[in-house]
């Protein structure tokens, strides 16, 4: 008998994603001095697309769904939001624009609030709400964002990408309640993705490959391609409200990396976020626990 390996359960999965995206983080900083922003999104959604679409083969899943519509609108929205998103980094300071970026937790934890206040359901508690606020105090205090005069438009487009992001998050968990396999929400989010690299990169013009830039592209991709798959899973199998907490991990693991491959310094306000996103993110796990014990 084939032994299959054990999946990691949600809050598993965004931790994992996390220290993935940090790493890919730090191709991606090396890869910009080869490839511009559009090409390094299109590549590594092209990596993506194939790693998903052959993981969705071994397991015997195809490709094509009965879910077309909500593939498309999920697909859509978080192309449009990685579009912004990647705009907002080109115009902002990139603390930033992360931190922006960034919010689409608090959004999601906002739209789930308005969302059971809608259906008279039981929701999130305040203490939930609050240590998902208290994880981005933490983030602000790591990345200490400024936004300068003329620069309120590409932070609006920051602002926008969050909110676009919560609203896809909130969608693959919706395809995974009908059945949709992680694997082929994935791939066909990639393909949009693709699309909008392509337009990107063909606005700032197209790189010849080095033996150095395709090594960093594929590390891109590979690292990017587990991490999607994890944080796609987190949000479509586990607790929204968890993995939205969770998913400030992120800031630290990228700030380690930082300080060890790039040395860049840890302040002590630096220091004081990461111990802030950390015990919000434990607060958050126990309280949310605490809930469900109570039904």
């Amino acid at each position: 008998m084939t032994r299959v390996a054990p999946v990691p359960s949600g809050p598993r999965a965004m931790l994992a994603a996390t220290v993935l995206f940090a790493a890919m983080a730090v191709f991606i900083k090396q890869a910009a001095s080869h490839y511009s922003v559009g090409e390094i999104v299109f590549y590594r959604s092209l990596v993506t697309a194939l790693v998903a679409g052959g993981a969705a083969r071994l397991a015997g899943q195809g490709l094509r769904s009965t879910q077309i519509g909500a593939h498309l609108a999920q697909a859509l929205v978080g192309a449009a939001a990685l579009g912004l998103y990647f705009f907002s980094v080109t115009r902002l300071p990139l603390a930033t624009a992360v931190t922006l970026n960034y919010m689409s937790s608090i959004w999601l934890t906002l739209l789930l609030v308005i969302g059971a206040a809608a259906a008279r359901g039981s929701g999130v508690g305040a203490g939930s709400l609050a240590a998902v606020l208290a994880g981005f105090a933490g983030v602000v205090l790591v990345l200490k964002p400024t936004i300068e005069s003329g620069q309120m438009p590409a932070a609006l487009c920051g602002l926008l990408s969050g909110l676009l992001a919560a609203v896809g998050y909130l969608q693959v968990a919706r395809l995974s309640s009908v059945g949709e396999p992680t694997q082929r929400v994935v791939f066909w989010f990639s393909v949009a993705a693709m699309v909008v690299g392509a337009a990107l990169a063909s606005g700032s013009g197209w790189h010849g490959h080095t033996v150095p830039g395709v090594m960093l592209l594929a590390a891109v991709g590979l690292l990017g391609a587990g991490g999607q798959l994890l944080l796609t899973r987190a949000y479509g199998t586990g607790d929204q409200v968890v993995s939205a907490s969770l998913q400030y991990v992120g800031v630290v693991h990228a700030l380690v990396l930082g300080a060890v491959v790039f040395g860049d310094e840890l302040s002590a306000s630096s220091l004081l976020g990461i111990a802030t996103i950390v015990g919000a993110a434990l607060a958050c796990v126990s309280l949310r626990a605490r809930d469900a014990r109570r039904g």
